[in-house]
């Protein structure tokens, strides 16, 4: 470092080292507290997205859980429409069964009466032709 020659007594050269010294002390101190005021400034800006982050999720999380608990019911509600749904068609099966027994068990008397009518009917009729030719004798022999 240069000097002049007024200021090259040791006296001198104490205070400026001395200056120098508090200068680099002054300077340390506001590169430390420069240095603490980007690390707060850094912390609250951690802090503040970890809050906005921590604030976002608990509202995904509440926007699907009210999804999930919707499609549950949904679901509750869909397999309790398919119990009665399944009820009903067991009922209806049952229902034709009871249904298809009765027709058998009325199939063969009907079957027998059907029968037993279309054969009264041909008699009836055959007896009927004779009697008509008999009369048309008899109205022709007068």
């Amino acid at each position: 470092s240069r000097c002049c020659a007024a200021c090259c007594t040791p006296e001198c050269r104490q205070q400026y080292d001395t200056r120098l010294e508090h200068l680099r002390d002054d300077l340390r101190l506001r590169h430390k507290v420069e240095v603490h005021e980007v690390e707060e400034r850094k912390n609250l800006h951690i802090n503040q997205l970890m809050k906005a982050h921590d604030e976002a999720f608990a509202e995904m999380k509440k926007y699907y859980n009210d999804i999930t608990r919707a499609n549950l019911q949904l679901i509750s509600q869909l397999r309790a429409q398919i119990a009665e749904a399944n009820e009903k068609v067991a009922a209806n099966q049952k229902l034709m069964r009871e249904i298809a027994d009765q027709n058998a068990r009325l199939k063969d008397p009907l079957e027998v009466r059907a029968a037993s009518y279309r054969a009264a009917r041909h008699a009836i009729r055959t007896a009927r032709v004779p009697a008509r030719a008999s009369q048309r004798t008899s109205v022709r022999w007068r």
